[in-house]
Parts: C-alpha cells; sequence; structure tokens
C-alpha cells in the first residue's frame, strides 16, 4: 500500500523525462512524428499471413520491389535445380548472370582462357574480365588477371536500373567471372588454383589479399625480391601474396553463396 501511494516520479525517475521527450517531438516536429505513424500503419508486417500472397503479386510491390524479387526466384530456381552437394553448370551460369543484366563468355586459346562480363543492356560495355592459364601438367590453373571496373558499373547501374544488380551477391560481379573459369579448370582436370594479389601499391595489395580471402583463398606466402623468390617471380612476373585453394572448395562455396544469395 506504501508502494501506491509514493509520486510516480518517485518509483521511475526517468519516466518523466521520457514523457517530456515525446511530447516536445510531437510539439517540434510533428510533421516527421506524422510520417513515422504513417510509416508503422503501412508497413507490409501489418498484413495478415492470408494476404501476403496478394500484396506479394500486386503491381505497386513489384514496382518498388521487382529487382529484389526477380533475383530472389531465380535464386530459388536456381538452388532448385542444382543436386545437394552439387554444382552449376556453364550454362546455369550464364543464365544466372543473364536475369541480373550480365552477359558472360568464356573463351580459350591452347592452355589460355578469358572469361567477359558485359552489361546485358548495352555488349559494347565490359565489366570487368578474368584470365590465366592451365599450367603444364594440368592440375593448376593460374588465375593471372581478374579485374572489374567501378567506373563501368556504375554506368550499367545507371543506365539499366532496373535490370543490372552488381552481380546478385555479395562478390560481384568477380565471383561470376571466377565462376566459370574454374569450371573450364574442373573440366580440364585441375585440382587447385593459383592466384598471385600483386604488390605494386600497399593500399591495393591488402585490399586484394582481404578480398581472395574472403572468396576463400588460403594465404601461402610472400613472394618477394630476395632470392629464394626467384622461381615463384618468374611464373608470377611480380611480387605479391601467393594464395590458392582447391577448385571443388571454392565451387562449393561459391555455389552456395549464389543459391543463398539476394540483391545487392
Amino acid at each position: 500500500s506504501t508502494l501506491l501511494t509514493m509520486p510516480l516520479n518517485r518509483i521511475f525517475p526517468t519516466l518523466n523525462f521520457l514523457v517530456v521527450g515525446i511530447v516536445c517531438t510531437i510539439l517540434i516536429c510533428p510533421t516527421a512524428t506524422l510520417g513515422f505513424t504513417n510509416h508503422f500503419a503501412a508497413s507490409p508486417w501489418r498484413v495478415s499471413k492470408k494476404d501476403v500472397s496478394t500484396l506479394v503479386a500486386s503491381q505497386e510491390f513489384q514496382k518498388h520491389h521487382r529487382r529484389s524479387v526477380h533475383v530472389t526466384r531465380f535464386c530459388s530456381q536456381l538452388k532448385a535445380i542444382i543436386p545437394e552437394n552439387g554444382l552449376a553448370s556453364d550454362e546455369q551460369i550464364i543464365q544466372y548472370a543473364s536475369n541480373i543484366g550480365i552477359k558472360l563468355s568464356l573463351s580459350t586459346l591452347g592452355p589460355g582462357y578469358r572469361a567477359l562480363a558485359r552489361s546485358s543492356h548495352d555488349e559494347t560495355l565490359i565489366l570487368g574480365y578474368c584470365e590465366g592459364f592451365i599450367r603444364p601438367g594440368g592440375k593448376i590453373i593460374h588465375v593471372d588477371k581478374l579485374e572489374v571496373w567501378k567506373k563501368a558499373l556504375a554506368k550499367a547501374k545507371k543506365e539499366n536500373p532496373d535490370g543490372f544488380t552488381n552481380g546478385g551477391q555479395v562478390f560481384g560481379v568477380s565471383l561470376l567471372l571466377g565462376y566459370l573459369c574454374l569450371l573450364h579448370a574442373r573440366q580440364k582436370g585441375c585440382t587447385v588454383a593459383e592466384f598471385l594479389a600483386i604488390d605494386d601499391e600497399a593500399f591495393q595489395h591488402k585490399r586484394l589479399v582481404r578480398f581472395f580471402k574472403r572468396a576463400g583463398f588460403n594465404m601461402i606466402k610472400y613472394v618477394g625480391d630476395d632470392l629464394s623468390s626467384v622461381p615463384d617471380r618468374l611464373v608470377w612476373g611480380g611480387c605479391g601474396t601467393l594464395m590458392n585453394q582447391k577448385v571443388e572448395t571454392l565451387l562449393q562455396s561459391w555455389t552456395e553463396i549464389l543459391s543463398n544469395s539476394n540483391d545487392n
């Protein structure tokens, strides 16, 4: 009974500040408060479960979320097609790329290979490429260069905002190029992929190493100017961090990324 007769501000000292803050917010910025209220009232999370399918099918929803819905739907299809612990085929990766605004192609000449990514709405706009060769012995795929141009990506996004999604997953166009090249390597009997994160600029070198580690590559060693690094420098043509990983391991990991990807 004593508790009930005590002043409320003695029980909850901060309650007064909270009430005053809410009142001030409403008085000072009524427009923002009204906007928040309207946003909450219109939130799709307030829709009952039986109306979700109707909401998703509506023209308004499709207008604002068509890219996300499109990519998510295709990712679900890709996941359904690929068997458990299986890999996507060349055709499936090329189709995946096509559905997110990218035209992928692979050309070979002897042991050399080159994967090219173009914008599907303008095939003269080259987004990036990956090239290298199959090492003598046929067990190692030598990834010589992987390059994607930010300006080209920005242009594709601007010119084709509804169709281009920058690769549809966190690694962007680079993963699609790499996947196509590794499928080629696997068909040729390669078991290991090797890449040298070239060290011609400190900041860029760190970015390359970080990117390829996230993509699943292991750091092997640093190829420097010392005498012991001469053989590796002859192979790679420069200094940098040598990285590698099993082809099968990379493909399995990247397949999971593609299957579970959403619009990015």
